[in-house]
Order: C-alpha cells, then structure tokens, then sequence
C-alpha cells in the first residue's frame, strides 16, 4: 500500500513539475540566475514546437551563466530538428535551426569539452550552412581545448 501511495506522489510531482516548465515565459527565463539552471535545463529539454522561443531562451541563459552541468542537454539540443522547418497546423513555421544555432553559441560560452565531437560532427553534416558557421565559430572559441583527432580529420 505504502508503495502505491509513494509511486502515485512522484509521478504527481514530476507531473507538476514538467507543467510548471511547460509554462516558462521568455522574460522570466532571463529573470534567472545560477541556482536555477535545473529549471533552464528542463525548459532547454523541451520538445513541443510551441516551445522553440522558451527553448531558445533556456539555451541562451544556460551558455550566459556558463552551467557545465547542462553540457549534455545543450548537445542534445545541437541536433534539435531534422528538418529545418516544422510546420504548425499548416500556418505556421517553427525554424528549428536557430536551436541548433544557439545551442552551438551556448556550448562555445561554456567551453567544455565534451560539446567538441558534436560541434564537429553539426560543422561537417548539419543542413543549415548557417549552423555549420556557428558550430565551426564555436570550435574556434573554445581554442586548445578543440583540438581533437575527430576535429582535425
């Protein structure tokens, strides 16, 4: 019974808290500030194309206070979107490679290594030249620490 109880209160909470992330504005992402980069890595995370503007921000905010601890999401983020336009109930387009984009800039702000193999691999294969550009400028940023073999090939 105990075990019921427990697993219907965290499923309650991570509801809650995904739906609370849901619904981040812009302007109170940049209201942020480091103690809140688990609440900016679960709006970074979000998939929903009617969060690509609160994505962006998260990103954005994320690669300004250098959180190193979002490093594997903004990566994620990196290969957001295999096409370069998603359309919304046929009116609307989502432009899924300025979350490419970003996430680039915000891993050259941070300057971790782990983010070199996926901003090669976004230079030499992404579809948008725009994103190449980034993901190579930010290789470039990121100085001694890009020199990797998978770089240089």
């Amino acid at each position: 019974m105990k075990k019921h109880i427990l697993v219907l209160v965290v499923g309650l909470l991570s509801w809650m808290y995904a739906f609370a992330a849901h619904n981040i504005t812009e302007e109170y992402i940049n209201s942020l500030g480091a103690e809140s980069i688990d609440q900016l890595i679960v709006a970074a995370s979000l998939e929903d194309p009617d969060d690509v503007p609160v994505k962006i921000k998260a990103i954005m905010r994320l690669g300004e206070l250098k959180a190193k601890e979002a490093v594997p999401t903004l990566i994620q983020a990196l290969g957001y979107g295999s096409e370069t336009i998603i359309r919304v109930g046929g009116t609307r387009k989502i432009y899924t490679y300025q979350v490419r984009l970003v996430a680039a800039k915000a891993l050259a702000q941070i300057g971790d290594e782990r983010a070199v193999k996926a901003l090669a691999t976004r230079a030499y294969q992404d579809e948008d030249l725009i994103v190449k550009r980034a993901a190579v400028q930010a290789l470039g940023l990121m100085g001694d620490k890009a020199k990797d073999k998978y770089v240089l090939t």
